[in-house]
């Protein structure tokens, strides 16, 4: 096998297949699980427990949503008419779905029916 070298493309379907997880990661929750200790199971005792005040189970809770739900991507809605890049806001949304029904153009059905 040949050493990537740098400037060459990366190799079809080399590195990490997509959900394969990092080796370092595994090795230190082989460590902790070896042990007895799973941290998701004891951050959610110390919640359900009582052992943290309200800011802890807040901040608890908040470190373990990622794991739970998708991180969603901020959108871009450029107003095509103005070039100008608006802001996504509960105020504005109307306007912007306004602005993208009258960009799209419509189709008509056919007479054949």
């Amino acid at each position: 096998m040949t050493a990537f070298k740098p400037g060459q493309h990366k190799p079809e379907n080399s590195g990490r297949t997509k959900g394969t997880s990092n080796r370092q990661s595994e090795v230190v929750l082989g460590i902790l699980r070896q042990r007895g200790f799973e941290p998701v199971a004891k951050i959610l005792d110390l919640i359900a427990n009582g052992q943290l005040d309200d800011s802890g189970r807040l901040g608890a809770w908040l470190k373990l949503l990622p794991f739970c739900y998708p991180t969603l991507k901020s959108i871009e809605v450029v107003d095509e008419r103005e070039n100008a890049l608006l802001d996504v806001t509960p105020d504005n949304v109307a306007t912007i779905l306004r602005i993208a029904r009258e960009s799209t153009p419509t189709t008509k059905p056919d007479d054949d029916g």
